[in-house]
Order: C-alpha cells, then sequence, then structure tokens
C-alpha cells in the first residue's frame, strides 16, 4: 500500500528525496511497479486471512452460546499442585522475590475454552454481535486492498496527465551515470545537451559558476606554475600546472559534462565534436594580445591564467595536452594564443578544410592530435568569424561513389608556396579517402590552410583535382558554423572530424578575436613494464 501511494506523497517534492534516490522515484511512478505494489498489498491480505486460526474444535456450541450471560472463569489446578504463598515464605523467607515468577510458570497451560475466552470483549459479546465481529475480521483486508488498488490506479492515471515520467521531460540529458557525484537530481541540472549532425552542444546554466573567481584565486595564488609555466624549459612544472588545473577543473564541471568527455574518446557512438557554453573566463580580462607573426607568440606571457587553466583541464580529461614538435617553438608550447596578426593571411582569412597535422601527411615526422581544443577568451566582435566543424564519416556518406573511387585510387599531394613564388612538397603523397588500418573503417584527410599559401593537386590528372575540389566544397557546404564567444569551448576529436574558418576583419584594438589552442592525446608516451613503443618519455611535452 506504501509503494502504491509513494509518489502521491513524494511527487512534486524534490527536497523530500535525497538526490540519490531520484532514480528510485521514476521507478516508482512506473506502471509495472504501481501493478506490482497492488499485487503485493493483495497478497498480503491473503495472508493475513490464512494466519487467522479457526476455534478450536473442543469448544462446544453451546459454551459459546452460554458466553453472553456468564463469565468464564480461569480454571484451577488441582489442591497441592502448587504451593501456597504462605507456604513458601514459610519454607524460606528469601524466596519470596521470585514468588511471582513461580506462579506464573507453574500454571497448568490453558483449556481450549480458555483459548477462544481469552478476550474480555470478545467474552462480552453477545451471539449476534459476535458474528459481526467475525465479519469485520474477514473483510477489512479485502476493503484495504480494495484501497490500495483504486489508489494506485489514481496515481497511474495522474502520472500519465502528468508526462508520467520526469526524464520524458528532461530529454536532452540521456546520461546521468554520475549524477550522484555532483549530488543535484535531474530537475537541478545546470545543463542543456543539444545533439547536431556534426555538433553536440553543452550549454552551462549562467548560475552554475557562482564563486568560480573566488575559488580559483585560492587554489591558485601568486606564484603557482599556472603563471609562468613553460613546457620546453621545465616539463616537471608544467606538469604540476596541467595537474592543478585538471583536479579544481573537475571539481566545478557539471556531472553530465563529465560523463560525455570521459566517453569523447572512445564510445563509437559519441561525437565527433564538442561545444561547450557557458564556461568562466578571466575578469578583469586583459587586451586582446598584438602578433607580430607566428614564431612571434613565443614570447608572449600567460594573460589569461585562469582561462588556460579550465583549457588545460579539460584537455586532461580527454588524456593528456602536448605539443607536436613543429609548433613546439611556439607559446608555452602547450597552449598558444590565436589572435590577429598584422599582415598574416592566415591568422585573419579564409581558413580552408581541414585537420591538424593528419598521420597521412606527416606521417612519423610529427604525432597526430587526437584532440584540438579552442578556448574562446575573447569572440569575434563583429561576428565574421565562424569556425565551420563537419564530421568526416557524414561526409564520406554524402560523396558520390564516382569520386570515391577516384579519391581512393589516386593520392594528393601539397605543395607550400613561399611569399616569393617558390614551392615545395609538404609532407608526403596521401589517400584523401582510404581504409584506416587500425578500425578497418573508412577514413577521410582534408589538409588545406589558405589558397595562396598552399595548393593540393594529384598526378593522377584534372579528373582526380576536380574531385578533390568537389570533396571540399561538400564539406564547406555541410559543415555547422560555430560563432566562438567569450566562454566557449570547442573540442574537437582531430582523427573524426574536419574544421575550417570564415574570414573576418580584425581592428587590432585590444577587443579582437582571441582563442587559446591545445592539443590533447592519450597514446603518446611510453608506459613502463609493458614494452609499449611511445613517441616520447613522460613527462616531456613537446614530442
Amino acid at each position: 500500500f506504501f509503494f502504491a501511494m509513494e509518489p502521491l506523497l513524494f511527487d512534486g517534492r524534490p527536497n523530500s528525496r535525497p538526490a540519490l534516490e531520484a532514480p528510485t522515484r521514476r521507478t516508482l511512478h512506473s506502471p509495472s511497479t504501481i501493478a506490482v505494489s497492488m499485487i503485493g498489498a493483495f497478497a498480503a491480505c491473503v495472508v493475513l486471512l490464512l494466519q487467522m486460526k479457526p476455534l478450536p474444535e473442543s469448544v462446544s456450541a453451546s459454551q459459546l452460546i452460554a458466553l453472553p450471560t456468564a463469565r468464564v472463569h480461569k480454571t484451577t489446578p488441582p489442591p497441592g499442585s502448587v504451593p501456597s504463598a504462605s507456604a513458601l515464605r514459610a519454607a524460606s523467607p528469601t524466596q519470596d522475590a521470585g514468588l511471582a515468577h513461580r506462579e506464573r510458570h507453574t500454571r497448568p497451560p490453558p483449556s481450549p475454552l480458555d483459548v477462544a475466552t481469552s478476550s474480555d470483549n470478545f467474552a462480552h459479546l453477545q451471539t449476534g454481535n459476535g458474528a459481526l465481529h467475525h465479519a469485520i475480521q474477514i473483510s477489512w483486508p479485502l476493503l484495504s486492498a480494495l484501497v490500495s488498488v483504486v489508489a494506485g490506479l489514481a496515481v497511474h492515471y495522474r502520472n500519465r496527465r502528468r508526462g508520467h515520467h520526469q526524464q520524458h521531460r528532461v530529454h536532452n540529458i540521456p546520461h546521468m551515470s554520475m549524477a550522484a557525484v555532483s549530488g543535484r537530481t535531474v530537475a537541478e541540472s545546470p545543463v542543456k545537451l543539444v545533439p547536431g549532425d556534426h555538433v553536440l552542444r553543452v550549454i552551462i546554466d549562467s548560475d552554475h559558476f557562482k564563486g568560480f573567481q573566488d575559488s580559483w584565486a585560492s587554489e591558485f595564488p601568486e606564484g603557482s606554475p599556472i603563471y609562468d609555466y613553460n613546457a620546453q624549459e621545465d616539463s616537471a612544472k608544467a606538469v604540476d600546472a596541467v595537474n592543478a588545473s585538471f583536479a579544481h577543473t573537475m571539481r566545478w564541471l557539471p556531472s553530465e559534462l563529465v560523463n560525455e568527455l570521459l566517453r569523447f574518446p572512445y564510445a563509437a557512438d559519441a561525437p565527433s565534436a564538442i561545444l561547450i557554453s557557458g564556461l568562466p573566463v578571466d575578469d578583469p580580462l586583459p587586451p586582446t594580445p598584438s602578433l607580430d607573426s607566428f614564431s612571434n607568440v613565443k614570447a608572449t606571457p600567460i594573460l589569461a591564467p585562469l582561462a588556460e587553466s579550465m583549457l588545460l583541464g579539460i584537455t586532461r580529461c580527454l588524456g593528456h595536452p602536448f605539443v607536436p614538435g613543429m609548433a613546439s617553438p611556439n607559446a608555452r608550447a602547450l597552449v598558444r594564443d590565436m589572435a590577429p596578426i598584422a599582415g598574416g593571411e592566415a591568422s585573419t582569412g579564409d581558413l580552408l578544410v581541414h585537420s591538424d597535422f593528419p598521420r597521412n601527411v606527416t606521417g612519423d615526422q610529427y604525432p597526430e592530435p587526437e584532440h584540438l581544443l579552442l578556448y574562446a577568451v575573447r569572440g569575434d566582435p563583429t561576428h565574421e568569424a565562424r569556425t565551420r566543424v563537419v564530421d568526416s564519416a557524414r561526409l564520406l556518406a554524402a560523396l558520390d561513389p564516382s569520386d570515391v573511387a577516384l579519391l581512393s585510387a589516386n593520392k594528393m599531394q601539397a605543395t607550400v608556396i613561399t611569399p616569393d613564388g617558390k614551392t615545395f612538397p609538404m609532407g608526403k603523397a596521401f589517400h584523401a579517402i582510404d581504409t584506416d588500418p587500425g578500425s578497418g573503417q573508412p577514413h577521410v584527410t582534408l589538409y588545406n590552410l589558405t589558397s595562396s599559401s598552399m595548393r593540393v593537386s594529384s598526378p593522377g590528372g584534372p579528373e582526380v583535382d576536380a574531385a578533390w575540389e568537389r570533396l571540399n566544397a561538400a564539406a564547406f557546404a555541410m559543415a555547422d558554423p560555430i560563432d566562438l564567444q567569450a566562454g566557449d569551448c570547442l573540442i574537437l576529436n582531430n582523427t573524426r572530424c574536419h574544421h575550417a574558418r570564415t574570414a573576418f576583419t580584425p581592428r587590432f584594438d585590444g577587443k579582437d578575436r582571441w582563442l587559446l589552442k591545445s592539443y590533447g592525446t592519450s597514446n603518446l608516451w611510453a608506459r613502463p613494464g609493458t614494452g609499449k613503443p611511445a613517441d616520447g618519455t613522460y613527462p616531456n611535452l613537446c614530442l
């Protein structure tokens, strides 16, 4: 009866039960649970009926009829069978204390009639009232079962009208395996998940990070590694900065988001890109750094340590931050400031569809990052810059089979064009579409920068080049455009998707677009005792 009534008692009162029991509360609302509860209540009534003992056979009808007119006196034991109290006291005065105990335990067993008439109320009932009493004893369990059934049906009908399951009303949070860690119920979740064809959007409520600035300041006082680490000069200090950032970030990220991050590198059905909105940035925020060239980035100090700490913490959740050797001379190695460069087309012009350091192009020279992360410290005020993301599997499914056949059979070669017009090959020749040796699945490789700095062509002739152009055009058209603004973090699986960026016009007034960029991987360091081949030895993070 209690389980049938439980939804009426607790539904709509989120504070009436601990958060850990939220799944239990939803289960109690199900039709099967209510049905089992009603069956259980009815079964309990049946058991009660079976436990009701009949009158002993030795009690005659004449004795029962005589009950209303005479009291039934207790049967006295035979003379001499029980010593009197005076005899016991005379025998031993010290036995006074145990007299009552002995009297209780030396009485003869009750007779059948004593059992039948042990209740004073029953002894005073008249024959007609006794029959009524017996009828009530039989009918009250049946009445309680009926009430239980009616209550259960009422609860079930009410829940159906209200949508029945709370999780149906909060359908945008499908993964709740870590809800107990955060101590929040589904209804209190600060996260909204919006799936897309190419990008999963995770929107965090604006109130979630209240108090974060103070928490971060107390966790990272002046002098902490996050303010001045450099992975090239002191790898151990860089690791300390990463670990401290990871520990603090995980205490603040919502559990639903952590769940998505943990499955992102491994699950076959995980999205190829995640956009997180609502993350904190430094306050006050310094001006966007002014950079002269890509090579000058290495001299940039850590201007946004809070945002950089969040970026390192999220990257560490996916694997470990690192930097390919080609990019090592830049910045702190692990994180790079991405800001407009005067006269640099690659920093503000159209970036064509590509992935960073694709293994089919760079080969063994540089390790391919598994993940690429862009953390927006400041967005483009003109909203012209759009990062475009396309899922490789969806792109491949949209291609014409004849183009797939051409690009699978013929290799492409990337050629770098220098400012003085000279050219030289970039990396090795590659198939734009091939089969991944590890998974056996088709794999797409797009490697472009800008139209003026790189050209990709095939020795196979114009027909293959045309198929390559159609591949790039389809990728750009299908891609999901993202306007990265302050507090956004775009996470790309660099092996399963490609990205591009539209051109924008910088003002160089300290308010231009400013991103922090990092790479992450989990498979580059030797593991002691395993004999696993590796590109580097931990804690070296420049590989």
